[in-house]
């Protein structure tokens, strides 16, 4: 039995609907969708231009520029001879001074477009790095992305001839391999990568390889290649890039390069790493041990401290593209939130960012939580309960590595600013930075010693003062400030050892870890004598009551095991011959081939020149060229001469032809000047153009649609600015197309004569647009815009001539809202919720000055059921209001390449509507089918990807791989307000099928559906969309 709907029914479903939208709770975040950016600082930049590079920075981190310009030389020969491969061109380095001043980059933030041939793109490399407090990690930086940029150089995934040929393949090499050799080609196989990787064997119960690449898949890609280069030869990696270069897949170049199936390499890498971690002669062993378990939500445990008085436990969890402080009350079991820092979706690997910091006050009374907010450093105090009772915020500076509370609003820092981290006291309440260390060394983890006072910190500083004929030479280890000295306390100048993690014991001794044995150890240090003890594993020391507690998370638990530190000694002491790791002994032997081939090399080397080589290459050729050379590495080296202010500069730009119909502006057309018919855009050719500057804060778009038959030409101009928090544009719009009246319409002029059959409608539409970031995902927009139509009829005979146009001018203020929580899961497939909504107000200027309210809003929620067979929900709902209506027209598709309207769906002239509107998709039906001022559509689709994991088959044509088929089902409703229409109460709905794909870059789709009963004829779409 059907049931009347009142007319103020869609009012309340509406308000439902943006509840929902905005409270929406979090889920993933979608890469196809250009996040939002959030600039909170303004950057002065810098530029400075040698042969090798370019790099940009900020003014006042000269000290970062000079240090990339010195250290590029020596990283681009790094690479070369990993990959025996270079960077094309002169690469763009653009440095930050912290990493989450990187974070409000809008490099990256405009992705690639499905390109279509012709399409021209012209960019130069970018290299991003920040600076978080040490150089050595800046250089590091420095080699990855030039590994990044020569091997995304190589494997470019947007082959245009190949995509427009429909032969392009997705890419062959998995993220796990790519993102390890990466790593490796940069680093090599460092002792933190082996240490990572054993505390993960000993942590988790892995039974295949594969279970190590789904766990940590950068760290064990990068395993993998150290088991390639150290099994077979060292060269292997190299061997291997150079057959995916060729177009090979992963495990048909594996097989060229070792011989070897690539399940037989899983196999054998798997046990070399089991056998190697198996027999672990630095293993931690805690005997009696008062074993606590903390029940924690789904993520990876950073940072754990247990408060003085044990009653609670705070840590940091790390999930999807956020940091979570936890506070976990013992005695009731409970846990409460204390704060959240969100990361950046757009960028997968974080581990740079060590933000945030915690900490408990002395008294056990609150937690210290220390990270960026609204892009100022800000250290903030909580109680157990989440009660915020102190908040700082840290100006002047970029970042901080440690914080420890000295006082009433008082800090002991390890902060850096301007490119230099140092040691230094804050005093909140005269907001004065009173330095201890003030130079170039990086210098952190500062400690104060309980007994005298004296600072301890880590640092890689000159053991002694230099002079000019001794050059400085840097020393990595722990150094002590007592009354404005600086002494060494324990210092190596081994490259691979490294000094970390210090803490205070009883009786004045110091609890650190080293890596002199090739792994990180603990060691007790007094007096000058080191004690190494067992290998290291997160920790804390409580001196309350003299007990030592470590932690391991397993799942969704974290374990926590205490015992007397002093039993935790005696059971951990060096013993005799256990020093030496795997990792040092391959180290040893690769050092010992190594000076086997420099003394071959050399014996090898002609001292002398023969006689041939005096005659044809002279003394004096040979000095020129050392000259040469020796002016080329001064050229190449920094000059703070050569440094100027940075000037606009081009980056990219693009240009691509291809055939459209896609909406420019919005999907509003004013019913007069069209007479009461919605225009779809017809299938054209269209011109495109773009191009962004260096940092991607101006964008340049110029659009020009082809004239169609007897269809007009379209043109589109825009500027966009991204430059601050809140962006703004500035849109220019004209088109121009043929008006077919119905010719059973009976709309007449002021006259009552009926119009010509003949017509075009100009449209000329100017806006200003501003956009507000909410979050990463969520946003608020505003646009103002000017629309001027007119439609002109044409004079074919002289009855047409005597008519004027009909002329209208209308100003639209829309209010926008969007959140967009969809993150894709294979091509063409998503998962999550995203949610539109918009406001439209219209004020008339001309014959026609009514003021109309529209309000639109679309939700989507895409869920994979098994194998990513998706099920795709939509919601859509429209409400009109005012002195006139905006009319929405419901039957059809979006981008229908063969529009199929009603024929029989006459509108009248003299019905209260300004503009009108198609909402799509309502299936198995014509356009027009349904009408009114208010509508409600629901959309049900669930795609199979018949080639991508239900039938394994895969083709040379990605046409062929991405095909769906679907299952489709909508159903739908539309009703005028003002007056009893018998569709008022009159749902429709429909059952079809679907078929959709990619083909030469342009989204195909096909659909076919039966208009509420299997018994009638089905209507059939063709659209260049895959909604």
């Amino acid at each position: 039995m059907r049931t009347a709907i009142r007319t103020y029914q869609y009012l309340p479903f509406q308000f439902l609907l943006i509840w929902l939208m905005l409270f929406a709770p979090a889920s993933n975040a979608q890469t196809e969708q250009r996040y939002n950016r959030f600039q909170y600082h303004q950057f002065h930049w810098r530029s400075f231009h040698s042969k090798a590079c370019n790099v940009y920075f900020p003014a006042g981190c000269d000290s970062l520029c000079a240090f990339i310009a010195g250290k590029y030389p020596v990283a681009l020969a790094w690479v070369k001879k990993a990959m025996i491969s270079s960077p094309k061109g002169e690469p763009n380095i653009i440095i930050y001074p912290s990493a989450d001043q990187l974070y409000e980059s809008n490099i990256g933030s405009f992705g690639p477009q499905q390109y279509t041939l012709p399409t021209f793109v012209h960019t130069g490399s970018r290299l991003l790095l920040h600076f978080n407090g040490s150089y050595d990690d800046l250089g590091d930086q420095l080699k990855e992305a030039l590994a990044r940029a020569v091997w995304e150089a190589q494997f470019k995934t947007e082959d245009l001839p190949a995509q427009a040929k429909s032969a392009a393949k997705d890419d062959p090499i998995p993220m796990w391999f790519s993102e390890g050799a990466i790593r490796y080609f940069a680093h090599g196989w460092t002792i933190a990568a082996e240490d990572a990787l054993r505390r993960s064997f000993q942590q988790n119960s892995f039974t295949a390889w594969q279970d190590v690449i789904n766990y940590e898949p950068r760290l064990g890609g990068q395993a993998f290649c150290y088991f390639l280069a150290h099994r077979y030869f060292r060269q292997a990696v190299t061997s291997l890039f150079f057959q995916l270069k060729k177009k090979k897949q992963l495990p048909r170049a594996i097989r060229l390069v070792t011989k070897t199936p690539l399940d037989s390499m899983y196999v054998a890498c798997f046990r070399f790493y089991q056998n190697r971690f198996e027999h672990d002669p630095a293993e931690n062993i805690i005997r009696q041990a008062a074993i606590s378990a903390v029940p924690h939500k789904k993520g990876i445990i950073r940072t754990m401290l247990i408060s003085p008085d044990k009653q609670d436990i705070a840590y940091v969890l790390s999930s999807y593209n956020r940091r979570t402080v936890y506070c976990y009350h013992a005695p009731s079991g409970t846990t409460t939130k204390i704060s959240t820092y969100l990361l950046p979706p757009w960028i997968s690997d974080h581990s740079t960012d060590i933000y945030p910091l915690i900490g408990w006050a002395d008294n056990g009374k609150s937690i210290t939580v220390s990270q960026p907010v609204n892009g100022r450093l800000t250290i903030r105090s909580f109680t157990a309960s989440a009660t915020e009772v102190e908040n700082i915020k840290l100006y002047g500076v970029d970042g901080i590595s440690a914080a420890i509370k000295t006082g009433n609003r008082q800090y002991l820092l390890a902060a850096y600013r301007k490119g230099q981290e140092d040691i230094v006291s804050y005093n909140d309440n005269k907001e004065k930075y009173t330095p201890y260390t003030k130079d170039v060394y990086t210098d952190t983890d500062p400690l104060i010693d309980p007994q005298n006072g004296k600072i301890i910190f880590i640092a890689k500083r000159p053991a002694k003062e230099s002079t000019p004929k001794e050059p400085v030479q840097l020393r990595q280890g722990i150094f002590t400030i007592s009354d404005e000295q600086i002494n060494p306390l324990v210092i190596d100048s081994i490259p691979f050892v490294k000094w970390d993690k210090p803490g205070f014991m009883q009786g004045n001794t110091l609890l650190v870890t080293h890596t002199r044995f090739g792994m990180e150890r603990f060691a007790l240090l007094q007096e000058g004598t080191v004690r190494t003890l067992s290998g290291y594993m997160p920790y804390q020391y409580q001196p309350q009551s003299s007990q030592i507690s470590f932690y391991t998370n397993h799942k969704d638990t974290l374990t926590i095991q205490t015992e007397p530190v002093q039993d935790w000694i005696a059971d951990n002491k060096v013993k005799t011959g256990d020093t030496i790791s795997p990792w040092l002994r391959d180290y040893r032997e690769k050092e010992a081939e190594q000076a086997r081939e420099d003394s071959i090399l050399k014996r090898a080397k002609r001292n002398n020149p023969s006689i041939l080589e005096d005659v044809f290459v002279s003394e004096d050729t040979r000095e020129r060229a050392r000259q040469a050379k020796d002016s080329s590495s001064k050229e190449q080296g920094y000059d703070p001469k050569k440094v100027k202010k940075y000037i606009l500069q081009l980056h990219s730009a693009y240009f691509t032809a291809k055939v459209n119909n896609d909406y420019f502006i919005n999907r509003y057309q004013p019913y007069l000047n069209y007479q009461g018919q919605f225009k779809f855009p017809e299938v054209g050719g269209m011109v495109q153009g773009g191009v962004t500057d260096l940092f991607e804060n101006h964008h340049f778009t110029i659009s020009y649609r082809l004239p169609a038959g007897s269809e007009g030409s379209d043109f589109f101009v825009q500027y966009l600015n991204t430059t601050k928090k809140v962006d703004w544009g500035l849109t220019y719009f004209r088109k121009v197309e043929t008006l077919k009246p119905d010719p059973n319409r009976n709309w007449v002029d002021e006259y009552g004569r009926l119009y010509p059959p003949a017509a075009k409608v100009k449209s000329f539409y100017y806006d200003v647009s501003v956009h507000y970031p909410l979050s990463y995902d969520c946003s608020l927009g505003l646009q103002e815009a000017i629309r001027n139509d007119r439609t002109v009829f044409l004079a074919t005979n002289k009855y047409s001539l005597e008519f004027n146009n009909v002329e209208s001018v209308w100003s639209i203020t829309t209010l926008t809202g969007a959140l967009n929580k969809l993150k894709p899961t294979i091509p063409n497939l998503l998962r999550g919720f995203k949610g539109n909504a918009a406001v439209d107000i219209f004020k008339g200027f001309t014959q026609e000055q009514a003021l109309v309210l529209g309000s639109t809003i679309h939700l989507q929620y895409h869920l994979p059921l098994y194998r990513y067979i998706t099920l795709v929900a939509q919601v859509q709902s429209g409400y009109s209001a005012g002195d006139k209506k905006v009319l929405y027209t419901l039957g059809g598709v979006d981008n229908n390449v063969t529009p199929k309207v009603d024929s029989a769906v006459h509108f009248s002239q003299a019905v209260p509507y300004a503009f009108q509107s198609l909402a799509t998709p309502l299936r198995g039906y014509l356009q027009n089918s349904t009408y009114g001022n208010q509508y409600a559509l629901l959309n049900a689709d669930l795609y199979f990807p018949i080639f991508e994991t239900l039938i394994p088959l895969e083709t040379p044509l990605p046409s062929v791989n991405h095909l769906q088929l679907g299952l489709s089902s909508d159903l739908a409703n539309a009703r005028e307000s003002w007056q009893s229409n018998p569709n008022n109460t009159k749902w429709l709905y429909s059952y079809g099928l679907s078929a959709r794909t990619t083909l030469a870059g342009y989204p195909i789709r096909f659909d076919l559906a039966w208009p509420g009963s299997f018994s009638k004829a089905p209507v059939w779409y063709l659209s260049l969309s895959l909604k």
